[in-house]
């Protein structure tokens, strides 16, 4: 058999019908006529006849059957991908039948090896082909030691062909560790990390083992995986990744996400990166820019001047490098494009350029004048904003103006920010909506921390006071969490005395933080809702009066009683009989207060059940104390059944006569 006319050539043929060999070479004219199915029909069998020139000769390129198949695949790119399935390849959800015998042996071989699709990203060459072809030759463990078959065909260099690993579309349920596969965390079941990106970043990192070079190829590589695995038209799972993806890179040290930003500003111009950027809000971008590399720069200037066409937002990415950027590398790339556009062919262009950023640094409000500014800017950006995307970014802004001010120490800037959108239009309810959203993930424990130091420092701080009130609902876990972990007796009073006040309007989130394992902290949250005129709360309390810890079951009983002194006296009556002094001192004192018919027949019924001693004694030294004449009821029965003379018993019926002395 001739060299030119392989098995591979021959089936080929065979599936065109009575197709001459130019008329094959016409079929791969684009749009001629063809559906898109039918040109996955084409891709299907051209990679199979590829496939088995490959098997068949030690260097197919130049084969006739590998070059016809290339150039079958030239229109590979308008398909986007195909899908591969135990037996056979599928696209948009249907089997392709495909009629090449090598078309089964190549889907049995990229299954075998979890390969789930394959994306042309542009038409192949005969080199990306064979590299392709090198790579699912190898066996799944190999593949698997160096990350999967998307990572080894990546790092061959082939940029038009990517892989997707099927675990990230399908879910390994099997696996006891959600994160066990550190070959490739971000090839996994990325709907496994929906809503929870910290769990995807810690997935990613542990993949990366801490190097941010490799942390960079793993989260690029899952993310362009990810948005070529979903429907082009489905624009609500595009935005459930964007948000995943953004919300995660936060989670990174500070560290890695210098090298991450740069490797996506490099990827600007590819639609799900830009999506990805213009996620960002300048502050975010501000300080991430100390800790890019010089040359990195021009590509954040290059950014400004891509989004500027289409978002307005050239001006905050120019800002935020003349703020942080190294003097000598990028206020002179600023000056030098300024100078070319404003002063072109001057000789004078140096005094051309410094009188254009002259002119331009006089169009900026004053420092002082900077939050008035911005809260109007915010309120005209809301009002003329016509897309959910537009809206969430303009919040996120807004929100991380208010955080950013209060981390600084200026609760006026902070609530001047808040103020501006809180108290404006729709949105001026906040504990709806985007504006709720946007502001809850912009408040995190620092934050809270700040909220603090401003009322530590000044404690007459109405502008703090307010902050405190109007955060709420975004700080009151935050400064549990701080009151559990501070160590300083009089920074401790400060924190149960705000977590007092968020209380007072919601105690839902400090009932919320009552199971806690550090009973000091259940203890301090306790005393709070004792204070927080709220009664419904009292049927969490009343939990906690059988706490492990004595301290917790000594502070329930007090808190009951002052939220709800005609509540039931079950816990009290279980307080007399607590294991610990203390606990039973707390229980007689409030009984001894209490006025209710009840009260007489239970003392009674502990005298008769075989309680120790000591708690007796307390018993007939409480009835001593009631008025009423059913506490002298319940001590003369006592005496009366009382048998015997020694020991337990007659220390008991000595104490009631005295008791009872006291009420005549």
């Amino acid at each position: 058999m001739s060299p030119d006319h392989s098995p591979a050539t021959e089936t080929i043929e065979e599936q065109r019908g009575d197709l001459a060999p130019h008329a094959l070479f016409d079929t791969i004219a684009p749009n001629a006529g063809r559906t898109p199915f039918d040109m996955a029909l084409v891709v299907a069998n051209a990679l199979g006849a590829a496939w088995a020139t490959y098997q068949l000769h030690p260097d197919p390129r130049g084969r006739l059957g590998f070059d016809r198949a290339l150039r079958d695949l030239a229109d590979a790119p308008g398909i986007e991908h195909l899908e591969v399935g135990p037996r056979s390849f599928t696209w948009d959800g249907s089997e392709v039948p495909a009629s090449h015998a090598g078309a089964g042996r190549i889907v049995d071989r990229l299954f075998v090896t979890g390969v789930a699709s394959i994306q042309f990203h542009s038409s192949p060459d005969g080199d990306d082909l064979v590299a392709l072809f090198d790579v699912i030759r190898r066996t799944p463990t190999e593949l698997e030691e160096k990350g999967g078959a998307s990572i080894v065909l990546k790092a061959s260099g082939v940029q038009s062909i990517r892989l997707l690993d099927r675990r990230v579309l399908s879910n390994d349920e099997d696996r006891d560790d959600p994160i066990e596969n550190k070959a490739h965390a971000g090839a996994r079941d990325l709907s496994a990390y929906a809503g929870d990106p910290e769990a995807l970043a810690a997935a990613l990192l542990e993949a990366a083992g801490g190097d941010s070079t490799v942390l960079s190829s793993l989260v690029i590589e899952s993310y362009q995986r990810a948005h070529a695995s979903i429907d082009p038209e489905d624009i609500w799972e595009r935005e459930e990744i964007v948000h995943t993806f953004v919300d995660m890179f936060f989670y990174f040290p500070p560290g890695h996400q210098a090298p991450l930003i740069s490797e996506i500003l490099a990827l600007q111009h590819e639609a799900p990166f830009r999506i990805f950027l213009d996620q960002l809000a300048s502050h975010e971008l501000n300080e991430l820019a100390p800790l890019l590399d010089p040359e990195t720069h021009p590509l954040l200037l290059e950014y400004a001047r891509i989004s500027g066409d289409t978002a307005d937002r050239s001006k905050e990415i120019i800002d935020l490098i003349n703020e942080s950027g190294p003097e000598d590398s990028v206020d002179m790339v600023v000056a030098r494009r300024i100078e070319a556009v404003l002063a072109p062919g001057s000789d004078d262009s140096d005094a051309s350029g410094g009188n254009a950023l002259a002119r331009l640094a006089d169009q900026r409000p004053q420092p002082e004048n900077h939050s008035a500014t911005g809260t109007t800017v915010i309120q005209r950006l809301l009002a003329v904003v016509d897309s959910n995307p537009d809206t969430r970014r303009v919040l996120r802004i807004w929100a991380g103006k208010i955080a950013h001010a209060i981390r600084c120490g200026d609760p006026e800037s902070a609530l001047t920010w808040l103020r501006a959108v809180s108290d404006t239009g729709s949105l001026a309810n906040p504990s709806e909506g985007r504006a709720f959203q946007a502001l809850h993930k912009a408040v995190g424990v620092d934050v809270a921390a700040g909220l603090a130091e401003i009322l530590h420092a000044t404690p007459e701080s109405v502008e703090g006071a307010e902050l405190l009130h109007r955060l709420t609902p975004h700080v009151t876990d935050h400064l549990i969490e701080l009151l559990g972990s501070e160590e300083d007796h009089g920074r401790r009073r400060e924190l149960l005395v705000m977590v007092g006040e968020v209380s007072r309007d919601d105690p839902t989130r400090v009932v919320a933080h009552l199971d806690d394992s550090r009973w000091y902290l259940v203890r301090n949250l306790v005393l709070v809702l004792g204070r927080c005129e709220h009664p419904e709360v009292v049927r969490h309390i009343e939990a906690l009066a059988t706490h492990l810890d004595d301290r917790v079951r000594r502070e329930a009983l007090r808190a009951i009683y002052a939220l709800a002194r005609t509540a039931d006296i079950e816990p009290f009556i279980g307080g007399l009989v607590d294991p610990h002094e203390s606990v039973r001192k707390v229980a007689a004192t409030i009984l001894r207060t209490c006025q209710r018919a009840e009260l007489a027949p239970a003392l009674e019924a502990l005298l008769a059940s075989p309680a120790d001693t000591a708690v007796k004694l307390d018993v007939i030294a409480l009835l001593g104390l009631l008025p009423g004449g059913d506490a002298r009821a319940v001590l003369e029965g006592f005496i009366q059944a009382r048998g015997g003379s020694w020991g337990a018993s007659r220390t008991l019926r000595v104490a009631a006569r005295a008791a009872l002395g006291d009420l005549r």
